[in-house]
């Protein structure tokens, strides 16, 4: 497996593993030290990371009608 493979596959899980935190309504504050325990990174890699990969993640996803957001809030 290619070296970026395996990078790209880490970031979905780093990403995946902190909204599951959040999901659980974990602050962030919480979340950063867990994540870093988790997969021995630094605290400001792992935040670059989980910002790319949400930026990934809202380019690809389509945008809710405008009722449906209404109706959200």
């Amino acid at each position: 497996m290619r070296n970026s493979s395996l990078i790209n596959r880490r970031n979905k899980l780093i990403y995946a593993k902190y909204a599951e935190l959040w999901g659980q309504g974990l602050r962030e504050e919480l979340i950063w030290p867990e994540l870093v325990l988790a997969f021995h990174l630094e605290r400001d890699t792992i935040y670059r990371i989980v910002l790319k990969q949400s930026k990934i993640i809202e380019a690809v996803s389509p945008e809710l009608p405008l009722e449906d957001k209404d109706a959200a809030n």
